[in-house]
């Protein structure tokens, strides 16, 4: 036990560190609401779009609540967003970077209506002849 804590405020309790439980769920200082799941605390609204997604978010991507209320977590209220973006502003750049959002989100490319196939390529020359 601490000696001025002690002699100020008399017995203060064990001298033992006196554990808390934790919260279930809690609003932080920016105003989102974080769950404790399986001794993590994560940010709810991206917990409940890794689940409809079923998997983690990457990175490059965060969520964005359309309403502007963060504790307004449902799946319907929140949006995701990434942060990637081409460099450049050439055409071919834009159209690589179109291509490898579809093949990174190929479930949301099918919900619009786009999906990449890959053709077959058929051979542009004869095959070399085998040396005799």
């Amino acid at each position: 036990m601490h000696y001025e804590r002690v002699r100020n405020w008399g017995e203060t309790g064990p001298p033992e560190p006196v554990r808390i439980e934790a919260r279930p769920h809690y609003i932080d200082a920016n105003g989102y609401r974080r769950l404790n799941i399986n001794g993590r605390t994560v940010l709810e609204h991206r917990h409940v779009m890794e689940q409809k997604l079923g998997r983690s978010l990457l990175k490059t991507e965060h969520c964005h609540h359309l309403n502007g209320d963060r504790l307004d977590n449902r799946i319907e209220n929140i949006e995701l967003w990434t942060k990637m973006h081409p460099a450049g502003q050439r055409v071919v750049d834009k159209v690589n970077f179109a291509i490898e959002m579809l093949l990174l989100y190929p479930e949301l490319g099918r919900e619009l209506g786009y999906e990449l196939v890959e053709e077959p390529h058929e051979p542009t020359a004869d095959p070399p002849a085998p040396n005799p």
